[in-house]
């Protein structure tokens, strides 16, 4: 999704292989393949290039209300820390301070450690999203338009209802390597005779359902710790793109069944920084 090279709209597969399911023009759904409905999920991405979203990680201009060796702008001496491990969230570590003016990645100045010797200048770092981005914040249901909000105790954002899924099934190849390759996708052949009797290979993805916005919460005694989120499983909901998905108290959204049901969904008090 990332690349430092001018935006461009194109398609990639949410799994593998690359395309599958689309036409190689235009992002087309390929009407003529069984997978632009039961295959591996793909979607049509935009490339972003770096400097435009790279607003996401920076020194922060405050101080932290939880680490201990931090002063009221978030800063420190290497020789005087010793709380290296407590933040306000887990996205937050000590780096280093930088030069004057700098802020936010990807300054140069930024990306050293924080390491002795003691004298050393050190700030505390923040790796959340900025509660101002405009690419990657909030905009998981179609990349482009702002998601519903989160409010605790209501409904859940439409982006997170139960017929908000990707699916996966097998599919048709005519070698089978290399995997990544879309030029060798046969999609004509929906059934594993059919493809092989015609010299193909047939790759059995195990066929599975699962909400596209969301995360299975893990070790919490429910599901099958796989991290996809089914039916009548706990799961996180997930309104940004990357890893950062929120921080703060988890509170819980009234989900609304689809080909999904049950589920318990949980959603982060804060998101953006």
């Amino acid at each position: 999704m990332l690349g430092n090279h001018p935006a461009a709209t194109h398609c990639s597969a949410g799994g593998w292989p690359n395309n599958l399911g689309f036409s190689s023009a235009a992002c087309a759904p390929n009407t003529n393949s069984a997978s632009s409905t039961a295959g591996i999920y793909t979607v049509a991405t935009t490339s972003l290039s770096l400097s435009s979203v790279f607003n996401s990680g920076g020194k922060v201009t405050g101080g932290d209300s939880v680490n201990l060796s931090d002063n009221s702008s978030g800063a420190s001496t290497y020789g005087a820390i010793t709380d290296w491990f407590d933040f306000e969230h887990t996205f937050r570590v000590w780096g280093s301070l930088g030069s004057a003016g700098s802020t936010l990645f990807p300054d140069a100045s930024l990306t050293a450690p924080c390491t002795g010797p003691s004298g050393t200048n050190c700030a505390i770092q923040d790796f959340s999203l900025d509660s101002g981005d405009i690419k990657l914040l909030g905009r998981s249901g179609d990349g482009v338009n702002l998601n519903e909000t989160f409010v605790a105790g209501g409904a859940c954002p439409t982006q997170v209802h139960g017929n908000q899924v990707v699916s996966t099934a097998p599919y048709c190849r005519t070698t089978p390597a290399p995997f990544y390759d879309d030029s060798v996708l046969a999609p004509d052949y929906t059934s594993s005779p059919a493809c092989t009797a015609a010299g193909n290979v047939w790759v059995a993805v195990p066929s599975r359902t699962f909400l596209k916005n969301a995360i299975e919460l893990m070790l919490d005694g429910v599901g099958d710790d796989d991290g996809l989120c089914e039916s009548n499983e706990r799961c996180l909901y997930t309104p940004n793109f990357g890893a950062y998905q929120g921080h703060g108290d988890l509170n819980t959204c009234t989900f609304v069944d689809g080909v999904i049901t049950g589920v318990t969904m949980y959603g982060h008090a804060l998101n953006g920084r």
